[in-house]
């Protein structure tokens, strides 16, 4: 679903995929169709999505 939503998947995108694993898969669809890529990535640095 990100490949969709942003096209691919770079590096850092792939760098917080496990921390999006862990979430129910209904909310993760919906984050993934509401929140920008920017979003995403400023998680990158941090040890939880919320």
């Amino acid at each position: 679903m990100l490949r969709v939503r942003f096209d691919s998947l770079d590096d850092e995108l792939l760098g917080i995929i496990e921390q999006l694993l862990a979430l129910p898969s209904e909310e993760l669809s919906r984050l993934i169709l509401k929140l920008s890529r920017n979003y995403w990535l400023s998680f990158s640095d941090s040890s939880a999505i919320f």
